[in-house]
């Protein structure tokens, strides 16, 4: 049996979701071929994945903006995954291009399972070339989704406010979701940097990632707070999002615990067996898989709201002051009973 596995989107979904979705996939059918369809970054990361037979990787050209733009690409993908002849083709994504894909092969008569759009591949088509769809549906999956799998329609906006969750994001996706039994496991199998640990002797040794892709996911006060953790006696290095992928992983595999954002380096940190302490900002810390957060200060903490800040305070809740950031992992090194 030979299956594929569709998601791009960004290295932190390619991590939590796409990883896991293989491998509960191999779970259900020991004896198939799994391979999987990734985006850009994804590649690097589930190639080393030793239980994956095969990673394509969709290059950043592929996935243009406009979208008359995307129908080459697009005809292009789907004329390869056509003649690899897959038994079934699961899509895992949420995004348009993805879906558009997903969409194209179902009318090519191919097994496809999880979600496509709505509206059939040729009727988007004519609409794209002629410049009648406007850029604005990309961005409303509520407009093009359409799924096989059972309980896709929860995953909408807020689904957070409305639904108890147990493990974080990835279990609420594949479990409630898509409807597959069994743990998540997006662990990979990474030595640590020793010698690099070496060099800071005794001191507790944290990776601190501050910035995300969208500015406001990021924590405002980065350099005031690796200064602090600094004169506190901790080393810590904050490149985790610029260094080769292979040595992130392997430092932050030899580090005591990850500081960041919501953004992919936290399920970076996941990947190796590293603790994570997030900043949540105005997400739910319970829906991140958070081993430990900061406290929430402000009375409007999380407002789940992915776009203007309601309160208009510039979301405010990403400018926590440093020393209370300091103290959650002071305190969590004296909760585990860390010895440096």
């Amino acid at each position: 049996m030979r299956i594929l596995v569709i998601r791009l989107m960004g290295l932190g979904d390619v991590a939590c979701i796409g990883l896991p979705a293989a491998r509960l996939l191999k779970r259900l059918h020991p004896d198939a071929e799994i391979t999987v369809l990734t985006y850009a970054a994804g590649g690097t990361l589930l190639a080393l994945a030793p239980d994956l037979d095969r990673v394509w990787t969709i290059p950043p050209e592929d996935w243009p903006d406009r979208f008359d733009q995307m129908i080459a690409p697009v005809l292009k993908w789907a004329r390869q995954i056509s003649e690899a002849q897959f038994d079934v083709i699961y899509n895992f994504d949420t995004w348009f291009m993805p879906c558009f894909l997903a969409r194209m092969l179902k009318d090519g008569g191919l097994p496809v399972q999880g979600n496509f759009l709505r509206f059939a591949a040729r009727e988007f088509a004519d609409a794209a070339l002629a410049g009648k769809v406007a850029p604005e549906v990309a961005s409303k999956p509520g407009l093009y989704l359409d799924s096989t799998f059972p309980a896709m329609t929860d995953f909408s906006a807020n689904w957070w406010q409305r639904f108890p969750v147990s493990g974080g994001y990835p279990e609420f996706y594949l479990q409630h979701c898509c409807g597959f039994a069994g743990a998540v496991d997006i662990q990979l199998p990474i030595v640590a940097d020793s010698k690099w640990r070496r060099q800071f002797g005794t001191k507790r040794v944290l990776g601190l990632a501050t910035d995300a892709r969208r500015a406001h996911r990021s924590y405002r006060h980065g350099n005031a707070l690796k200064q602090l953790l600094e004169t506190r006696g901790y080393a810590v290095w904050d490149d985790v999002g610029t260094l080769p992928f292979g040595d992130a992983l392997a430092r932050l595999k030899a580090s005591d615990l990850l500081v960041t954002v919501s953004s992919a380096p936290q399920w970076l940190g996941k990947i190796v067996g590293c603790k994570v302490l997030i900043l949540p900002g105005f997400l739910p810390p319970e829906h991140l898989g958070a081993d430990v957060h900061v406290p929430l200060f402000l009375d409007c903490q999380p407002c789940c709201t992915d776009g203007a800040c309601p309160r208009n305070i510039d979301f405010a809740c990403n400018a926590q002051p440093p020393e209370q950031i300091a103290d959650a992992v002071d305190l969590y090194f004296v909760t585990v009973g860390y010895v440096g």
